[in-house]
């Protein structure tokens, strides 16, 4: 062993008290740290876990993200045209092209999408009525692109297909209509058209929002309802690789126009926030990190101080000032090692007891009876390269002081 390793450690073994300390202290920096990021975390992979689990990751809307300009700035497109007061006719709605874009993204590698009819109804059953969504879609394909085959509570996926006015409800709506299987309801459209809809499946994805507010049937049942046929207002698409979504989605918009939007935009709000909370997190726990640091500081400060003597002999004996530098950072360096160690053991148990502990969580989209933890090895990786950083940096001062100490000076002052 290097002979100022030898020594760094001998300073520490000669002040137990305060080597301890500045190890707790810098072992619960990092052990709050592992227990926050996998409570954070944990509930935030949840979250995008199910949003990606039900929902599709590219809809292609019947709407353009840029209103198309007026014929008079078309035609003077370089000269300074103000068109006011506009009031354009309403577009008629629907994807037109359908079969280029469908065509479009059977080449895409590892994408599956599916044509819809979106529908908004009024549901009755007896006396009770329900606003819902109907989503009119094709079986075959849609089962490729959604969750609900897997989601399905009562009935199959199969049983739409050979009913032609059969209808699947999400359990919220079933429970608030009283309808169950095999229960003839009725369904009116916008355009006040109204068909009769025989119950034959009710579903659950876990996530109240499309529960109680989302029901599926036929597309060509969708498209009576809205007056509609042969047409479809939204294409839902499906990635393997749902980072793709993003870049997928705006190749889309420019080759066919109409609005792509993926499921990073469709939620962009809710994961902008969680970024806000990790940037608030991380900063705080780089405060308890600090702190550690000062720890560590005013333990080598101290033993700098009482040193000099020894530091000055080791000087005039030929010792450079990095073997002093280093034998006083090493010191730091092993405080943040022994509490990155302790920090990481004790952050573990605490996510593991975190884990176990019984707690109702009942919210829009996660809903739980326990801490949701993601216990990730990298969050011990930071933990261990904050503490032995910062543990590093608050040995650095004193370091340098010491390397720059005098033995001339120190030791006529100690013989006058």
């Amino acid at each position: 062993m290097p002979l100022f390793i030898e020594i760094a450690l001998a300073h520490l073994a000669e002040r137990p008290r305060q080597t301890l300390s500045a190890i707790a202290g810098i072992a619960l920096g990092a052990a709050f740290f592992i227990g926050i990021a996998a409570l954070l975390r944990g509930f935030q992979h949840d979250f995008v876990a199910k949003l990606i689990d039900v929902a599709p990751h590219i809809v292609i809307k019947d709407e353009y993200r840029v209103p198309a300009s007026q014929p008079l700035e078309r035609a003077h497109a370089r000269s300074l045209v103000v068109v006011a007061g506009v009031r354009p006719r309403p577009p008629a709605r629907g994807i037109k092209n359908v079969a280029a874009l469908m065509a479009d993204l059977a080449v895409e590698p590892a994408a599956f999408a599916a044509p819809v009819m979106r529908a908004p109804v009024v549901l009755r059953y007896g006396t009770v009525a329900e606003p819902v969504t109907l989503f009119g879609i094709e079986p075959d394909l849609h089962r490729h692109v959604s969750s609900l085959d897997r989601d399905l509570r009562v009935g199959a996926l199969a049983d739409l297909s050979a009913a032609a006015d059969g209808v699947i409800l999400g359990e919220g709506v079933a429970r608030r209509l009283g309808a169950g299987g095999r229960d003839t309801i009725r369904a009116q459209g916008a355009a006040g058209r109204e068909v009769g809809l025989k119950v034959v499946g009710i579903f659950r994805t876990g996530v109240p929002q499309l529960d109680e507010t989302q029901g599926y049937v036929l597309l060509t049942r969708a498209q009576t309802l809205e007056e509609r046929p042969n047409v479809v207002n939204q294409i839902h698409v499906r990635l393997a690789d749902n980072t793709r979504a993003i870049t997928l989605a705006r190749r889309l918009e420019v080759d066919h126009g109409f609005r792509a939007e993926p499921w990073q935009e469709t939620h962009g709000s809710v994961l902008d926030l969680f970024g806000i909370l990790n940037g608030v997190t991380y900063t705080a726990l780089g405060g308890l990190f600090m702190m550690s640091g000062t720890a560590v500081y005013n333990i080598v400060s101290t033993i700098t101080m009482e040193k000099v003597r020894d530091i000055a002999i080791l000087r005039s004996l030929g010792f450079p000032a990095r073997f002093v530098a280093a034998m006083f950072l090493v010191e730091g360096v092993v405080l943040g090692l022994l509490g990155a160690l302790a920090g990481c053991l004790l952050g573990h148990a605490a996510v593991s007891v975190l884990g176990r502990v019984p707690v109702e969580i009942q919210g829009p989209i996660i809903q739980s009876n326990h801490f949701l933890l993601f216990d990730w090895a990298g969050h011990y990786a930071i933990a261990a390269a904050a503490a032995v950083a910062t543990a590093g940096l608050g040995a650095l001062l004193p370091a340098r002081r010491a390397a720059g100490t005098d033995p001339l000076v120190v030791l006529r002052g100690a013989v006058g």
